[in-house]
């Protein structure tokens, strides 16, 4: 595993999306940043973009993550909270959860 998965996988944790994008993209992005830094610039889960500047460019996430962050599933401490009863039950059906007294 490479800190840059690491790095995806806390900030998903903490609601943050890790976008990637072609080489062309991020040039493009580079550019217009360079030229115009006060430009405020949108990302877009749904459609998958960043946009600003009059500029609309496509960027890459993995689906899941995707899906996680549009349907508020990216807090997974958060999800085991609100479940505990149901976590509890699991885990009393697991072997290897007992006998460690």
């Amino acid at each position: 595993m490479s800190f840059g998965e690491i790095f995806a996988g806390n900030s998903e944790m903490l609601g943050m999306p890790t976008v990637t994008a072609s080489a062309e993209t991020i040039a493009t992005l580079q550019d217009a940043a360079e030229t115009a830094p006060a430009t405020e610039w949108t990302l877009s889960l749904e459609s998958m973009t960043v946009s600003g500047g009059g500029l609309e460019l496509p960027v890459h996430l993995a689906e899941n993550r995707r899906k996680a962050l549009l349907e508020g599933y990216w807090d997974s401490t958060a999800t085991l909270v609100t479940n505990a009863a149901l976590v509890e039950q699991v885990a009393a059906r697991l072997p290897y959860m007992h006998g460690y007294d």
